[in-house]
């Protein structure tokens, strides 16, 4: 198992205690990408609020920062760009499609 001792809780092959230790250890050594000034807590990979499916290492404070600033980008793009065609839609006068799921006309 990874040339670590086979006293493992069944998730890395390292007792739980010195994984947690190590993982630790891998995280402070990660650079926050906003950073270093202002850096507080610790820096992980953190998802990014774009579904994009791409993470960056930030600290918690600038994770923060950068949740409250995506959420209001957003809300705009939501509110410019709804879900759901607006009542007024007219497919066949757009020669397009709201949505790629909507039956073409």
């Amino acid at each position: 198992m990874n040339g670590h001792s086979q006293d493992c809780d069944g998730h890395c092959g390292w007792n739980r205690t010195f994984c947690d230790e190590q993982w630790m250890a891998f995280l402070q050594h990660m650079s926050c990408i906003d950073g270093p000034r202002g850096c507080q807590g610790v820096v992980a990979d953190r998802a990014s609020l774009s579904d994009s499916g791409m993470a960056f290492p930030r600290c918690e404070t600038h994770y923060a920062a950068y949740a409250e600033r995506m959420g209001q980008r957003l809300a705009a793009i939501r509110s410019r760009y709804p879900s759901s065609a607006p009542a007024d839609f007219d497919p066949l006068a757009a020669g397009e499609r709201w949505d790629e799921d909507d039956p073409w006309p």
